[in-house]
Formats: structure tokens, sequence, C-alpha cells
């Protein structure tokens, strides 16, 4: 079937809205961190990104493997409580990635890699009530040999 975009870029929008709607992430953004407000940001706040990607011609179509990185800013103190909710966002992740229909259309295969918790400490390492868990994924996904915008007629 021959889309209007590529078929990465369905897969990312798929990746947006299940994590949006994963455990209790408020707002999900593609890219890589930027700096947050504290003071107008609305937490749970994820990025995600994607890393390199590999390239393996089959037969009539491509299959192509990245690493999909997902960064969750929680606020909270003390710490250990920062880190209870990163335990609860990261398992509503794996959960909510792994099971998403819409993202299971365009993807081969997503497996969990890696997920690390993170806290936020300022220049003078005073902690800032800040952290993140970084979630990361295996993604392969396929399109038509030779055109990205067509996905493949039977890639398995």
């Amino acid at each position: 079937m021959k889309l209007d975009q590529p078929v990465k870029t369905y897969l990312m929008a798929a990746f947006q809205t299940a994590i949006t709607n994963a455990a209790i992430i408020k707002l999900a953004k593609y890219g890589h961190p930027i700096a947050i407000d504290m003071d107008t940001a609305i937490f749970p706040y994820a990025f995600f990104f994607d890393g390199e990607e590999s390239k393996k011609d089959r037969n009539r179509i491509t299959e192509k493997t990245f690493d999909l990185y997902i960064q969750t800013y929680v606020t909270s103190s003390p710490a250990q409580q920062l880190f209870d909710q990163m335990d609860v966002i990261d398992a509503g992740l794996e959960t909510t990635v792994l099971n998403d229909p819409t993202i299971r259309s365009y993807a081969l295969l997503v497996i969990p890699v890696s997920s690390s918790k993170h806290l936020v400490f300022d220049e003078s390492s005073n902690f800032l009530g800040l952290g993140y868990v970084e979630t990361v994924f295996r993604v392969t996904y396929a399109h038509a040999w030779k055109d990205p915008f067509e996905l493949p007629k039977n890639p398995s």
C-alpha cells in the first residue's frame, strides 16, 4: 500500500500517540531533549528520539532497525518517590508500546532493550527534585524495496 509519507513517519507518529497514552505521561515530543521550563512544564514530560538506523535488503523489501530512546522527566521530592514514579512510568511504557495495535501495524518487531534512572543536580550538586527514566526499545520496520513510501506486501 502506497502512503503519502514514509512508513517511518507513520511509525513515529504511532509511538508518539502510544507514549502520550502510556501510564501517566502528560506530553510526548519527538526530538532530542531540550531545556525544560520548570515553572510551565506539565510533568511527566517525555522526549523520544531514534538512534542510528541499520538497513538490510531482503528480496523485495528493505528492513530497517533502530533504537528508540524515550526519556520521561518527572518531579518529586524525596528522591525515593521519584524512583517509584519512574518505575511506574517505565512499566507503563513497556506495556503500552509492546501492545499498541498501530505500532504493531508498522513495526515488524519491538523489543525492550534497557531502562535507566537518572537524578538531575545543579552545578553545586544540589538535587533539583527532577529526574528522568530512559527506556530503550529496538525497533525493526520495513518498506518496499527502493520505496520508503510503500508498505511491504509480505514482510515476514
